[in-house]
């Protein structure tokens, strides 16, 4: 049994199908949107991008009458499979997705949730079984949430023009300003909006 293998046995305590167990993600060291996130060996105020991202790992039930609140993050996975960057999970260090990393950090800087679900973490994905179940359960938990947050990939530089270009258009101005659809186009182009859903 590798290290890996050990590491993963420890994290990923079995969940109870019958009752829709899930696990989500407690940001260490606060559960607070106002506290600053933690970071491995150190604590950083929003805006800091250096160190691992730390979390531990928690089951809920979705049977349960009152759902305990978790933000989803939705993003889209893809790329090299091998380009993993290190998170701590409950004390140990875990090697993710670069792309699944850089969406918490993102949603943990930019808000501070602390109870969030992402698919890539929260699933066992070495184990068939539960990850057939949990995509299965995918619509559940998605709806679930107390919202889903989107990440799209890092931004390009033109993100902000083109929100502030729909938020125009939804309240009823009309742009005709070319940079802005320009902006619009290459915001609908990100691979998140292209991707299948399940």
């Amino acid at each position: 049994m590798t290290s890996r293998d050990r590491v993963r046995q420890l994290l990923y305590r079995p969940l109870n199908p019958e009752r829709k167990e899930i696990r989500v993600l407690v940001v260490d060291g606060g559960q607070q949107d106002t506290r600053p996130l933690s970071l491995a060996g150190q604590t950083c105020s929003n805006g800091h991008t250096q160190g691992s991202l730390a979390f531990r790992l928690e089951h809920i039930r979705l049977t349960d009458h009152v759902v305990p609140f978790y933000d989803a993050v939705s993003y889209s996975w893809g790329g090299d499979k091998e380009d993993r960057t290190q998170v701590v999970l409950d004390g140990l260090p875990f090697w993710i997705p670069t792309k699944a990393e850089q969406a918490l950090r993102a949603v943990c800087l930019e808000h501070g949730h602390p109870r969030l679900w992402l698919d890539a973490v929260c699933i066992d994905q070495e184990e068939a079984r539960e990850k057939s179940l949990q995509v299965a359960m995918m619509g559940e938990i998605y709806s679930k949430a107390r919202r889903v947050l989107i990440w799209l990939g890092e931004d390009r530089g033109d993100t902000d023009p083109a929100i502030r270009s729909i938020r125009k258009l939804l309240e009823g101005i009309e742009q005709k300003l070319p940079a802005h659809w320009n902006s619009i186009y290459s915001l609908f182009s990100r691979k998140w909006f292209t991707r299948a859903w399940i």
